[in-house]
């Protein structure tokens, strides 16, 4: 029983750990990129656009760049974050049928990075 119990305690305070990490380090990551998104030289509405988009996907994009990361024993892979958002933005505004868009945002994304200090 008192292995179960410390078996259960220690769970909970990894995902402690993790949610407490996760929340801590998100809204910086944001922050960087809507500052990216500012910086890309894109079309107003587009920008407007890519916006939406960043706010639609990183929470997703960030859980996964977050779990990834941790599987290798890192805390936060900022590239693997920036890699699996810009992926799954560019595949929206082609299933949007906005390829223009898409293809502009593939070639902006490689002319940035997302550079995300730890507090």
């Amino acid at each position: 029983m008192r292995k179960l119990f410390g078996a259960i305690m220690i769970l909970a305070a990894a995902a402690g750990m993790y949610l407490y990490y996760q929340h801590r380090v998100s809204d910086p990551v944001r922050q960087e990129l809507m500052r990216i998104a500012d910086d890309m030289d894109l079309a107003p509405v587009w920008t407007a656009d890519l916006k939406d988009m960043i706010e639609r996907f990183h929470e997703e994009a960030f859980r996964r760049a977050l779990d990834v990361s941790q599987e290798l024993g890192r805390k936060f892979d900022a590239k693997a974050y920036y890699e699996e958002i810009f992926r799954r933005i560019i595949d929206y505004a082609q299933e949007q049928g906005k390829p223009e868009f898409a293809a502009r945002l593939a070639e902006e994304k490689e002319f940035h990075s997302l550079r995300v200090t730890e507090r």
